[in-house]
């Protein structure tokens, strides 16, 4: 007995040294791939890295008969079908003729991040019941995403109010903005006793007050105020206001914060100022940008051909009286794109002739 058990060994361990490198053997069927990383030593196949709910990595699968018998081919399944799919068109049970190959597709999709093992068990019939297992692997892993919002720098008696505010709801007919939290800190519109944008922890329709004589907003942590009414009426692009548009920390110091939206002016330049994120803790990559411009606030945006950084150089002769966007494209370090977003409007005074 052991010496039958000892030429059988012999016989398989010589049946995989012969076989070609990406092919399972079992008796007299063999499955292969079209992939080179697939270990045939350990049965496993790696798809790699997938974009979570994206087109998915398909492989195309061959099963082939290299016996002198027919073979009946009786199930293929694999046991993760939420992240794979097989696609074959095979009706089972089928029969092989000897020297019969017939092909099928593995599709890997996964539907959230991280390693997703599985196996892919073929069922057949020769002289007996058996099956060929291939182990399966994959990762998922999520695309980015860009955000637009309110970043708040600079606070030094209320250190607590910095961080990235993004638009939330509205309050008092205008957008308001959250930096999340406990507790959470907005930045919206305070009326009817002031005009003026500030930072609270809550909404407050009785107060804050300003103050003008003191030039203090009452009831606000921060403020950017006075406000006239056609400057208080939008947050879309920087209010203009007597003493500019610096944030007022309100404390005994009266120190200026500073707070950059989807557009920041720099001297000439207009830069996009964004929020990039990644669930898997992916580096940012070649994330890309287009600008845009309009006459009108609420008018039809056209396209800047050629500008396609993350910075736009103001060109002052033609620029004046035009409003911007900025469309950012998040990409992360494996070149997986994000969805695409587009900041709020960006004016461009006209200066006054001296």
């Amino acid at each position: 007995m052991k010496k039958i058990l000892f030429a059988l060994s012999i016989l398989v361990v010589l049946f995989f040294v012969a076989c070609p490198t990406g092919i399972i053997p079992n008796f007299s069927l063999s499955v292969s791939f079209d992939s080179t990383v697939f270990d045939a030593s350990s049965n496993t196949l790696d798809f790699g890295l997938a974009e979570v709910d994206g087109q998915g990595i398909t492989l195309q699968g061959r099963l082939r008969n290299d016996g002198d018998t027919p073979i009946i081919v009786d199930s293929m399944t694999v046991d993760d079908n939420l992240s794979y799919t097989i696609a074959s068109g095979l009706v089972f049970p089928f029969s092989m003729e000897p020297g019969q190959p017939t092909t099928f597709s593995l599709t890997f999709n996964p539907s959230s991040s991280g390693i997703k093992p599985a196996s892919l068990v073929i069922g057949f019939t020769t002289d007996s019941k058996r099956k060929i297992t291939v182990y399966l692997k994959g990762e998922g892993n999520s695309s980015p995403s860009a955000q637009f919002g309110i970043d708040v720098s600079g606070a030094t008696d209320y250190p607590e109010i910095e961080g990235f505010y993004v638009k939330d709801s509205t309050f008092n007919s205008r957008p308001t903005y959250i930096k999340s939290g406990s507790p959470a800190y907005y930045i919206y519109f305070f009326q009817p006793d002031g005009d003026f944008w500030g930072i609270d922890s809550s909404f407050n329709t009785d107060y804050p007050w300003y103050d003008t004589t003191n030039k203090i907003a009452y009831g606000s942590i921060a403020y950017l105020g006075p406000m006239s009414s056609a400057d208080a009426d939008t947050f879309q692009y920087p209010p203009e206001t007597e003493g500019g548009t610096s944030w007022i920390e309100n404390s005994a110091t009266s120190s200026q914060i500073t707070f950059k939206t989807g557009i920041t002016g720099k001297v000439d330049d207009l830069i996009a100022n964004y929020h990039y994120s990644d669930a898997d803790g992916d580096a940012e990559g070649t994330t890309s940008f287009r600008w845009l411009r309009s006459a009108t606030l609420n008018g039809s945006y056209s396209e800047m051909a050629g500008e396609t950084g993350s910075t736009y150089t103001l060109d002052m002769a033609n620029d004046q009286g035009i409003y911007f966007k900025v469309e950012v494209t998040p990409v992360d370090s494996n070149g997986f794109k994000g969805s695409s977003v587009l900041s709020d409007p960006y004016y461009i005074e006209v200066l006054q002739a001296q």
